[in-house]
């Protein structure tokens, strides 16, 4: 129940009703936490030896609402836990995904309080303790405004709603191609992904796809780095000059764009990091180093 409900009730004086709404304090369940957190209101700003009386009896006379409440929520949250500490390998890169797409979504302000109250650690593992599982209040994060509170509050619940979903799908094939799409969608941009890209678990072959879709590069510069490296076995690589005529571009141009390619190329391709945790048993690409050892 919402204080102002309580209020238009007349159960409530007008000076107690103020020191609510002036501390944020918006419902019983608001009341019922911070009693049971601080044993009084006397430190509230505005609060008066009344109205804490007329706050407590408020909260003694709503006390079996309150229990009912908060036992449906440690429920919740206990059912939410156990649903988390049985998620698949995959299952938590889908909604390891999922929570880098959101967040992307943000406005800036909120997408900040987010980082820093996650310590820019994303994961569904610390997501849960430091967001699920933790009852500090929204409102008492770090550089949070008033403004993104409501934007927060829908992020979470779509996260926690997309958690139970996944949870519930052990189909290996769906997940990757969730996985997948949701990686893709949140570095480029593409919407429409064919079937066998979602569904790859080979970086080679999504890599492949990106170039073609010149989502790595412009169509330019992708068509120099196509030719200038030796991407694909049995590929002829074409000299400057070559390419040059091909892109109807100076062969010094030509020059410049490809070292420009390359120099980005690292960065554009960190995105495979998530989409597949173990590079190095697979295709034995070590990601700390800052090159490739070929054998």
């Amino acid at each position: 129940m919402t204080i102002d409900e309580i209020y238009k009730k007349e159960e409530i004086s007008v000076r107690s009703y103020h020191v609510c709404k002036y501390n944020e304090l918006n419902s019983i369940s608001d009341l019922k936490k911070y009693y049971y957190k601080n044993k009084s209101f006397e430190k509230l700003r505005n609060c008066g030896r009344k109205s804490n009386e007329e706050l407590i009896e408020l909260c003694n006379k709503y006390r079996d609402e309150f229990l009912a409440n908060r036992e449906l929520e440690i429920k919740k949250e206990n059912s939410l836990k156990n649903i988390i500490s049985n998620l698949t390998r995959i299952q938590r890169e889908v909604i390891n995904s999922f929570i880098l797409v959101n967040t992307n979504s943000l406005s800036v302000r909120s997408k900040n309080a987010i980082s820093l109250h996650l310590k820019r650690n994303f994961r569904i593992k610390n997501f849960a303790e430091k967001i699920f599982f933790n009852s500090v209040d929204i409102k008492h994060w770090k550089n949070i405004g008033a403004k993104s509170i409501p934007e927060i509050e829908l992020y979470i619940s779509t996260i926690r709603d997309f958690v139970k979903e996944v949870s519930e799908s052990n189909e290996e094939r769906k997940l990757i191609s969730l996985k997948n799409n949701f990686l893709i969608q949140r570095t480029f941009s593409i919407s429409k992904i064919p079937k066998e890209v979602l569904e790859t678990e080979s970086i080679f072959l999504l890599v492949d796809f990106l170039l073609n879709q010149n989502a790595l590069f412009d169509k330019t510069q992708t068509t120099i780095i196509k030719n200038a490296l030796k991407l694909y076995q049995n590929q002829e690589e074409l000299s400057l000059d070559e390419i040059a005529e091909k892109v109807n571009l100076t062969r010094e141009r030509v020059r410049q764009i490809r070292k420009l390619c390359i120099d980005n190329l690292f960065n554009k391709l960190l995105f495979i990091q998530n989409f597949d945790d173990d590079l190095h048993q697979k295709y034995g690409l070590d990601i700390e180093n800052h090159h490739l050892e070929i054998e």
